[in-house]
C-alpha cells in the first residue's frame, strides 16, 4: 500500500492509493446529565434545537458550596444539540467520585452522523464504560482521550462496543478513581474485558500474522462498521502493519466542527485526485496524480500537482496556457494527464526530481510549462489527436553578439548589443565592429 501525502493546510493528510481500492487517510462538552449525580450538583442545560431546558436540584451535602465552571462545552446526543455552561467544581471535589453507573446517560458507539463522539472533550481523564447490543456491560477504562479510545476500542472488539457511558473528571485523583472502577463493579457487576485471559485484547493492538493480514483485517472491519451506519474515516495505523499488528489510527479531530472540515478536505482531494492508465508508444503508464492547487493566471491555468508512480511521491508545478485545451480539444487538467503520461513513460531518462542549478540538457520537470514539453520532445505531439498549439518563442542563436565597446562610435562607448554586422550610424555600409578600439 503506497502513500501519497496530500493537501496540507490546518490539517494534514495522508491517503493511500491502491489500483483497485482507495482509502483516505490522508482528522465539547460535558454529557448533558452525565457528569456529575443528580443527588449532587445543579446544572442548567439548554436545547438550540428541542428548546429544551432542565434544572437540575441540589441534594443531601455536598460539603461546600458549588460553584459553576465558565468554560462552555457542545456534545451531540443524538440529533440534538446541547450546549452545557456548567462544569462543576467544588470545594469538596470528593462528590464526583460518588457518581453511580445507572445516574450516566448510555451513549450509542456510532451516532447519527456516522461518528464515534463521546459528548466530551477530556479535560483531565474520564472513567467510562463499554456495552454489548444487549447493554450488558463488557469493560470499565480509564482515558485521557476518550474519543481516540472508543475509536480504538471499536477497532478491536467491534462485536461488543455498541453503547458507552463515560464521566468526565475535572480533577483526578487515581485512587478515587479506582475505587470508582470498583463502586461501579459492585454496581453492575465485573465486565468480561477485565479478566485477566480477555485484557490484553482490550488494551493491545490486534496481533496479525503478517502485514497482509492486518490489511486484510482493516477492509473486514471497514466493511462490518459501514453496516452499521460508520460514516467518518477509519483509518488502519500504518506504523503498525508492518509489524503484523492492526489498530485504529487516533484522530486529529474532536469535535463535529473539526470533523466537519476535515470530511471537507478529504472529499476535496477525492474530487482531486485521479488514477491514469494510459498507452504511451505502445506502454502502459499507470499513476495517480493530485491537482493540489489551481490558480487561474492571465493566460491559463497553473497547477501544482503530486504525482505518485512505483511507490515514490514527486512534486511539481505546471503552467498550462489557454491555448492548449483550445488546439487539442480536452480540459486543461487532461493535458496535464497525458503530459505526465508521457514525460513518466521517459522518467529513466529525464528523472522525476530537479534541484539546484540544471544542465543545458536537463529537463526541469519539478516546474515547467507545457510549451517546453513540446520544445523539447517534438513526439509529445502524438499524445493528441489535433495539432499542439504553435508560436511560442524559441530562443535560436543566430549571430554572435559583440562584447566590446565601441568607443569611436556614437554610442560613447557603451557595449554594442547587436550582432556584429550591425551598420554604422554615419553610413548605410555595414562595418565590422571587431576591429573597433
Amino acid at each position: 500500500m503506497a502513500e501519497l501525502t496530500g493537501m496540507q493546510s490546518q490539517l494534514t493528510f495522508s491517503f493511500k492509493a491502491k489500483r483497485s481500492n482507495r482509502t483516505h487517510t490522508v482528522l465539547s462538552q460535558v454529557q448533558s446529565n452525565a457528569a456529575v449525580p443528580k443527588s449532587r450538583a445543579t446544572a442548567i442545560l439548554s436545547s438550540p434545537v428541542a428548546s429544551r431546558s432542565a434544572s437540575l436540584s441540589a441534594k443531601g451535602a455536598y460539603g461546600g458550596l458549588a460553584r459553576l465552571h465558565s468554560a462552555n462545552y457542545k456534545s451531540t446526543r443524538g440529533a440534538k444539540n446541547f450546549k452545557v455552561n456548567a462544569g462543576l467544581i467544588a470545594d469538596d471535589a470528593d462528590a464526583i467520585y460518588d457518581t453511580k453507573l445507572s445516574d450516566l446517560e448510555l451513549i450509542p458507539f456510532i451516532n447519527e452522523k456516522g461518528r464515534v463522539m463521546p459528548g466530551v472533550v477530556t479535560r483531565s481523564a474520564t472513567v467510562f464504560a463499554v456495552f454489548d447490543e444487549n447493554e450488558d456491560i463488557q469493560y470499565i477504562g480509564f482515558s485521557k482521550d476518550i474519543r481516540n479510545t472508543l475509536r480504538a476500542l471499536l477497532g478491536r472488539k467491534p462485536d461488543v462496543c455498541h453503547s458507552f457511558k463515560v464521566l468526565d473528571m475535572v480533577q483526578v485523583d487515581q485512587k478515587k478513581m479506582l475505587n470508582l472502577r470498583q463502586n461501579w463493579i459492585k454496581e453492575v457487576g465485573s465486565p468480561p474485558g477485565l479478566k485477566k485471559e480477555n485484557a490484553m485484547a482490550w488494551q493491545k493492538p490486534v496481533k496479525c500474522k503478517n502485514r497482509a493480514e492486518a490489511e486484510a483485517k482493516a477492509d473486514q472491519l471497514r466493511e462490518l462498521l459501514k453496516a452499521r451506519g460508520l460514516i467518518e474515516d477509519f483509518p488502519p495505523d500504518v506504523t503498525l502493519l508492518d509489524k503484523g499488528e492492526f489498530d485504529i489510527a487516533p484522530s486529529q479531530a474532536q469535535t463535529d466542527e473539526q470533523l466537519d472540515a476535515e470530511e471537507a478536505m478529504r472529499e476535496r482531494i477525492a474530487n482531486n485526485t485521479r488514477e491514469i492508465k494510459m498507452n504511451v508508444q505502445d506502454k502502459e503508464v499507470v499513476f495517480t496524480i493530485f491537482f493540489r492547487d489551481e490558480v487561474k493566471t492571465n493566460g491559463g491555468y497553473m497547477y501544482d500537482v503530486n504525482v505518485l508512480i512505483d511507490e515514490k511521491e514527486t512534486s511539481h508545478r505546471v503552467i498550462v496556457g489557454d491555448i492548449w485545451p483550445e488546439a487539442v480539444g480536452i480540459s486543461s487538467q487532461q493535458v496535464v494527464e497525458r503530459c505526465f503520461a508521457f514525460l513518466l513513460n521517459m522518467r529513466a531518462k529525464i528523472g522525476r526530481r530537479t534541484e539546484g542549478l540544471l544542465a543545458s540538457n536537463q529537463f526541469p520537470i519539478n516546474y515547467f510549462a507545457m510549451s517546453e514539453v513540446l520544445q523539447w520532445y517534438p513526439e509529445f505531439q502524438d499524445m493528441f489527436d489535433q495539432p499542439c498549439p504553435g508560436g511560442f518563442w524559441r530562443f535560436d542563436k543566430n549571430h554572435t553578439y559583440n562584447v566590446e565597446a565601441a568607443a569611436d562610435t556614437n554610442t560613447g562607448g557603451i557595449p554594442l548589443l547587436g550582432p556584429e554586422d550591425s551598420y554604422d550610424y554615419d553610413s548605410d555600409t555595414p562595418v565590422d565592429l571587431s576591429e573597433a578600439a
